[in-house]
């Protein structure tokens, strides 16, 4: 029968004490003991029975106490063994989370196990790196509330700045060091991964994060993980109208599916005129629907806009209370993203067209919404600017296209 630690410890415990009360009696007691029986074979006898018992119970505690050696061994190795699988779990799902770009809710839903996991085995120290981790990823995904959020740059560079904390405790906890990692040495590598990251954002044109993919293999992306039918008919048809309309040579048509629980994207890029390829729009694809992007136009006042039951809202939620803005990012104002869908009309899909042709145009013109000036001079006290953010972000500034405007 296995014995718990408690078990093993009491004992032995038991085995120190009798040792002791042997010791105490021997000292005390063996001297006139072999006065009364007078030597010879008694006294032998005598001697050879307490000779045994100090012998037997000395043993019974060296067995304990090996025993018990050997079980917080045991217990060690196992849990040194789920520390590792739990720290390179941690990271794995960190890692899916930044090589996509976005946050989704089965992702959010999943970090509670995580750390209650990292409770149960990790370090004080790791506990309390991871969950500012999960504060930041919290953070983000209140911006909106949608099912899907997309992190931004500032965002990403502050969830590996405090995975690179929780990764050097983690370091400390599995013994690999008897101590952290000095900051010179520290700040080096947040440097290294800043600039990394800052290279990879600007040669991919803020896509080269993601995974592309050729035509057929994200149709086929879609069939293998369960994508509904009338989903995937209608990918197609929406591919069809921009194979026909950005088929110049100056833009790009991008297929993107990176983890298993990202959302499949398609998304167009125009070149800037120096090699750089910008995103201008798109559209996500969902197991059930669809959410297509563009951008906000001057041409309408930077209003969110609606064609027929297509609407494009704004792509967060803001408010702006006592002269501050909040709700997430303020770049996320010139984004407008529509409604889920899961059927198109002729005109909705020539409307979604004609807006990102209009977000080529304004990106080209340089009249994309100065949202950076805008807030700024908003939370400084300037009344106008306080206007018209609290006007940008209001639910009911809306423009439905006219017939005129889709044929212009």
């Amino acid at each position: 029968m296995k014995q718990t630690k408690e078990q093993v410890t009491k004992r032995g415990i038991s085995s120190v004490v009798a040792l002791v009360i042997i010791a105490v009696a021997v000292y005390f007691g063996f001297e006139p003991l072999f006065d009364l029986i007078n030597g010879g074979v008694a006294g032998s006898v005598v001697g050879a029975a307490f000779s045994s018992i100090f012998v037997i119970v000395l043993t019974m505690y060296l067995l304990n106490k090996q025993t018990e050696i050997e079980q917080e061994s045991k217990k060690s190795e196992r849990v040194f063994d789920e520390k590792v699988s739990l720290y390179k779990d941690i990271l794995v799902i960190t890692q899916n989370m930044i090589q996509d770009g976005q946050i989704t809710m089965e992702e959010v839903s999943a970090l509670p196990f995580t750390l209650m996991r990292l409770q149960m085995l990790g370090s004080d120290e790791a506990i309390e790196n991871f969950e500012k981790v999960f504060s930041i990823v919290n953070s983000i995904f209140e911006k909106t509330d949608d099912n899907i959020v997309e992190i931004d740059e500032a965002e990403k560079l502050a969830i590996y700045k405090e995975m690179l904390n929780f990764t050097v405790r983690c370091r400390v906890d599995l013994g690999v060091s008897d101590h952290v990692v000095k900051d010179e040495l520290f700040n080096k590598s947040s440097e290294v991964i800043e600039r990394s990251s800052a290279l990879v954002n600007v040669r991919g044109g803020g896509d080269a994060k993601a995974v592309y993919r050729s035509e057929n293999d994200f149709f086929k992306v879609l069939q293998d993980r369960g994508f509904d039918n009338q989903i995937i008919t209608l990918t197609n048809t929406i591919l069809d109208k921009l194979n026909n309309e950005f088929s110049s040579k100056d833009f790009d048509i991008n297929f993107v599916a990176t983890s298993t629980t990202s959302t499949p994207q398609i998304s167009i890029r125009k070149d800037d005129g120096s090699g750089k390829m910008n995103k201008i729009g798109g559209c996500y694809i969902r197991k059930n629907s669809i959410i297509a992007r563009c951008w906000r136009s001057p041409r309408w006042d930077y209003k969110q806009l609606k064609v027929d039951n297509l609407e494009f809202l704004r792509a967060k939620k803001f408010s702006f209370e006592n002269q501050k803005l909040s709700g997430g990012p303020s770049k996320y104002m010139p984004v407008l993203n529509s409604q889920p869908f899961t059927e198109l009309s002729e005109r909705e899909l020539n409307g979604f067209i004609f807006l990102l042709k209009e977000t080529y145009k304004i990106k080209e013109a340089g009249t994309v919404l100065n949202y950076t000036k805008l807030v700024n001079a908003a939370e400084s006290g300037d009344e106008d600017a306080i206007l018209e953010v609290k006007k940008i972000i209001s639910e009911d500034f809306i423009h439905e296209l006219t017939n005129e405007e889709l044929n212009s």
